[in-house]
């Protein structure tokens, strides 16, 4: 194939080939066995492959694929600057010591030799993965050719990479985070964040204090105005993106479930909710019963990340804001006792993320909404802030948030009709009142976006 550089009047012909083997080692066991008195070592230590298959090929061509016992192998031809190639691996314990990921070998030298515009990385594993007895892990590698590359390749490029596993004894860390490397390496956040504006209806950066900045390290980036283009399709649905925190989408469904109780208990602890339970391991995240055709797919919750949710609640109602509702969600002030963090994967919104999201108006700048108590965002001159909020204008029916009451158990705090927000007596019964319920949650760091420009009718299309 051939590749003309620009002004250079240079036409390249480019056949990169590369050569790529993994290897499965395993840490001495001797030093991690404890043997009392005259017992038997009859445990195994087994990790195999057990697949492997192309993932997103771009203008990429396998030559050869295989795998055997601890060792797979792929061949790939790159064709121009801008190719690369995409190989899905699993590994699974087929032994009977569960084991983790003690060490990651190779990538930096494979990196670091010539060409050195051939890139290798790797997704969905990381130094401390557990692998328990019967678990199967599966990983990506990718390899990509830098479509900045102005030379021609004079030679291949071969990556040998050894994943080297160990016996669990006793605690091991938590798997580290995956790298976030160069943006270009995460096209969601690169893709979403390249739409950042100085305000009105769109991506904006937000600071400390939940006012539009312009500064390069905000806090956090939020969709903001009356229907900015956040449009994204999970699940085979629309969905829509909140903001990027921490490097992460934050998204939720469009359109309502349907009209559910926040828990059918008088309890407001949403660990103990029977709607996270919903959510999170009943019909809905196992896409049966009632929700056999709108639950949560297979592929669609490899995409979810499991992550670390704030339930602090807010003890008083008719003078919170959305900047002190922020503040609240995050603190311990919960009824008696119940809990103040949730590590899961579905949740809801947050009172912050609907008072966030306005742009404000004519009679009330997004700052003055903002700081106005969300419960009268229907008082004349500040209707526009409820008016110019995407998450109001999407809907018109009460809508429930995570975040509880601190005053009374039975109390939750939810969206009304009129875009107000605050716990009004008998209407807040999380176990009497059903409410729209939109499920909400963070897409983990690697998601990719392939296509689509976010609107409605050409969302943003994941991978």
């Amino acid at each position: 194939m051939y590749h003309r550089r620009h002004t250079k009047n240079v036409i390249l012909t480019v056949l990169i080939i590369l050569s790529f083997v993994m290897i499965i080692g395993y840490s001495a066991l001797s030093s991690r066995l404890v043997i009392n008195g005259t017992s038997n070592i009859t445990s195994n230590f087994r990790i195999l492959f057990t697949d492997i298959q192309e993932g997103t090929m771009n203008s990429a061509e396998t030559k050869e694929k295989s795998f055997e016992g601890t060792t797979a192998t792929f061949k790939v031809d790159l064709k121009k600057p801008g190719s690369s190639a995409e190989y899905i691996l699993t590994v699974e314990n087929q032994g009977s010591l569960d084991a983790y990921l003690e060490s990651i070998e190779g990538i930096d030298e494979a990196n670091a030799a010539s060409p050195t515009y051939i890139k290798f990385k790797l997704k969905g594993i990381t130094r401390y993965t557990r692998l328990s007895v019967g678990d199967t892990k599966t990983f990506k590698v990718i390899v990509t050719y830098d479509e900045s590359a102005t030379e021609i390749p004079t030679n291949s490029k071969q990556l040998t990479l050894t994943l080297n596993f160990a016996q669990v004894s006793g605690s091991i860390p938590e798997p580290e985070p995956e790298p976030l490397g160069n943006a270009t390496e995460y096209l969601a956040f690169d893709k979403v964040q390249s739409t950042v504006a100085d305000g009105g209806n769109g991506l904006v950066a937000i600071d400390n204090n939940g006012e539009i900045t312009t500064s390069t390290s905000p806090r956090e980036y939020r969709y903001i105005g009356p229907n900015p283009d956040n449009y994204v399709q999970f699940n085979n649905e629309l969905w829509r993106i909140i903001g990027v925190f921490d490097g992460r989408l934050k998204i939720m469904r469009k359109d309502s479930l349907g009209d559910l109780f926040w828990n059918s208990e008088a309890i407001n602890d949403w660990t103990q909710s029977s709607l996270q339970k919903l959510l999170n391991s009943g019909d809905y995240y196992n896409r049966t019963g009632t929700y056999s055709t709108n639950g949560l797919t297979t592929e669609s919750k490899q995409l979810i990340d499991t992550v670390l949710w704030n339930l602090g609640g807010s003890n008083s109602n008719q003078d919170v804001s959305p900047k002190m509702f922020y503040d609240r969600e995050r603190g311990i002030t919960v009824y008696s006792n119940h809990a103040t963090e949730w590590l899961g994967q579905v949740g809801l919104i947050y009172p912050s993320d609907y008072g966030f999201s306005t742009s404000g108006g004519t009679t009330a700048s997004r700052s003055s909404c903002i700081n106005k108590a969300l419960y009268y965002w229907d008082s004349t001159n500040f209707l526009v802030c409820s008016q110019n909020s995407w998450i109001k204008t999407d809907r018109t029916f009460k809508t429930w948030t995570i975040t509880p009451s601190s005053l009374k158990q039975n109390y939750s705090y939810f969206i009304g009709m009129y875009g107000i927000m605050g716990i009004n007596f008998s209407a807040s019964y999380i176990n009497t009142k059903e409410y729209q319920v939109l499920p909400t949650l963070y897409l983990k760091r690697d998601v990719d976006i392939m296509s689509g420009s976010g609107t409605e009718k050409d969302p943003y299309i994941l991978r």
